[in-house]
């Protein structure tokens, strides 16, 4: 991280929020949670995240 120019360790929370883009995907609960793992697994592999948590 540290060659990415504007990054600052410090301030890693200031720069994740203008650097970087949030997509919320709503859910019922009754929805089985084998839908939200295959759902999870698609966006990873469509999106391809360079960072993850892990």
């Amino acid at each position: 991280m540290a060659a990415i120019a504007g990054f600052d360790p410090a301030d890693a929370g200031a720069w994740i929020k203008s650097a970087t883009h949030r997509v919320n995907i709503l859910m019922p609960t009754s929805e089985p949670r084998e839908l939200l793992a295959l759902l999870e697994a698609f966006l990873h592999l469509r999106l391809r995240p360079r960072y993850e948590r892990c």
